[in-house]
């Protein structure tokens, strides 16, 4: 199956309309959310897909403040506008199973590979992170920060907070870091809005009171970002990581199918 197909010599502005009709499809789809994005149709990897790209265009495009989302570089990024400032967007994979496991821990994965790996390349596991470098001149990009942070996915977050407004762009003006995390759909990534939801989770709660439970909350100012660093400890420790993962995943994505499925503009504040 492949929602968003390229035709070679297909006019651009004919094909754009065939692939916003595959996205319509795509959200409307049974199971949407666990729909692998292996088949679709990229320029680079199934991260940054026609597909995911146009997922998140709308996403983004239910921000009223900003002024116009569109695809750039032959289908490579997005980009972001709010007045005079405008922002490209590549996409990467959050979690990565092979990250997931030190050394000491290859035993255990080789009989027992993590559950969360069924998941890997569905849209709760894919994330816009903006297009810049460390510094003006110099310095790897963030895809390969995230590489360098053993692919682990919290850590990055960690890294990005910390330096998002040291970044030599507009990226701080356009949006704030917390902004961010509530337009990409990670605010189940701060550790009150996880403990309150996974507690939920654990209690047998079904998904749409916890997509309503996530609705609701709003990330303060205090909030901080989860982290997994407690759970590389042993079998038992990997398995509770596995699980959350997991969890994030299956919550993030149907958060969005339930998003994109609502007409409606929406207002964020923080």
């Amino acid at each position: 199956m492949c929602y968003c197909k390229h035709k070679k010599y297909a006019r651009s502005k004919q094909e754009m309309l065939e692939w916003e009709k595959g996205c319509s499809e795509y959200l409307k789809s049974e199971n949407a959310w666990k729909y692998s994005f292996d088949s679709e149709y990229s320029m680079v990897d199934c991260e940054q897909s026609v597909l995911s790209q146009l997922i998140f265009i709308r996403l983004f495009g239910k921000v009223i403040k900003f002024t116009n989302i569109e695809m750039v570089e032959g289908g490579r990024a997005i980009s972001i506008e709010d007045k005079n400032i405008k922002k490209d967007f590549l996409f990467d994979i959050m979690h990565n199973p092979k990250s997931c496991q030190p050394h000491e821990q290859a035993q255990f994965y080789a009989c027992d590979k993590l559950k969360f790996e069924e998941l890997y390349h569905t849209i709760g596991n894919m994330a816009p992170v903006p297009k810049t470098i460390v510094s003006k001149n110099y310095g790897p990009n963030l895809q390969h920060i995230h590489k360098d942070l053993n692919e682990l996915w919290p850590w990055f977050l960690k890294f990005l907070q910390d330096n998002w407004k040291e970044f030599p762009t507009e990226v701080d003006t356009l949006m704030s870091f917390r902004e961010y995390m509530t337009y990409t759909c990670q605010q189940i990534y701060f550790t009150r809005i996880f403990d309150k939801v996974y507690k939920l989770y654990n209690e047998g709660r079904n998904w749409e009171e916890l997509i309503y439970e996530l609705e609701r909350e709003k990330i303060e100012k205090t909030d901080t970002l989860i982290s997994f660093n407690n759970l590389f400890k042993d079998e038992e420790s990997i398995s509770e990581m596995d699980r959350r993962i997991k969890f994030l995943i299956e919550l993030r994505g149907k958060y969005i199918i339930h998003l994109l499925n609502d007409d409606k503009k929406i207002d964020f504040k923080n």
